[in-house]
């Protein structure tokens, strides 16, 4: 009776080590182990040995969620930085498959975390002339070649994403996480300080969400019944920035 009298003084938070379902997917507590990266795949970004133990040694700790750091959905354009994970390719299927299973073995769910730069992207990365973004915004540290992206570049973004979740899917992922937080392609496009369009992908906050939501829309329809989860800022905290209030009523939409 001691016992738990102490136990529940300090646990604020009782239900932590209880199960819950999240859509088809039940995790056997509350705990995930956040985004991180580990650079412990080749350079071309195939999964080694050693980053299979690192999957196993995230699930040793009793997180039920384990979440593979920054992953580019696109290597032409949205690669922020060098030892990310290939998921834009079957090649590396076995390896991410392997992954998976070994998170299962300890016990936990994976999920990764999926990105695209955009005006971001890293210089010495770039396969192509110029970043792309919603609007030419130069970074301090990125590319200072930017251009504004057409029709035709969203329509190939929207396609990488479908094709990379329905990748991951068939490997044996849990669950897939869109990055639209601090500064990256979906939040450049919410962002009313670094989208600055004149056509209905800017302007009002309708259109700066048009192609977030689009995004959103094609990765739930490509990953089913996986669970999807976002990343995303509360408030820019920049002059300019995108404001708490619009980010709550993005997540409502």
């Amino acid at each position: 009776m001691e016992v738990t009298t102490l136990e529940s003084s300090f646990n604020k938070y009782p239900h932590v080590f209880s199960p819950i379902n999240v859509g088809t997917m039940t995790l056997k507590n509350r705990i995930q182990f956040s985004p991180m990266i580990c650079c412990l795949e080749t350079p071309s970004g195939e999964v080694t040995s050693e980053y299979i133990e690192w999957i196993a040694q995230q699930a040793r700790t009793g997180a039920s969620l384990i979440t593979i750091g920054g992953t580019s959905i696109d290597h032409d354009t949205g690669d922020d930085f060098e030892g990310e994970i290939d998921v834009t390719t079957d090649k590396n299927v076995i390896g991410l498959k392997r992954m998976a299973d070994e998170a299962h073995y300890r016990g936990a769910k994976l999920s990764i975390e999926l990105v695209h730069a955009g005006r971001g992207a890293n210089p010495t990365l770039l396969r192509q002339p110029d970043a792309i973004a919603p609007s030419v915004f130069p970074t301090t540290w990125g590319s200072r070649h930017i251009r504004e992206m057409t029709q035709r570049d969203m329509d190939v973004v929207i396609e990488h994403y479908k094709d990379v979740v329905k990748r991951l899917k068939a490997v044996g992922f849990d669950m897939v996480m869109i990055h639209a937080a601090h500064g990256n392609l979906l939040a450049q496009f919410l962002s009313p300080k670094t989208n600055t369009r004149h056509d209905w992908y800017g302007g009002s906050f309708e259109n700066r969400m048009r192609f977030p939501l689009d995004v959103l829309r094609a990765v739930r329809e490509a990953a089913g019944d996986m669970p999807v989860e976002m990343r995303i800022s509360g408030e820019e905290i920049v002059p300019g920035g995108m404001k708490i209030d619009e980010t709550i009523e993005f997540i409502k939409h």
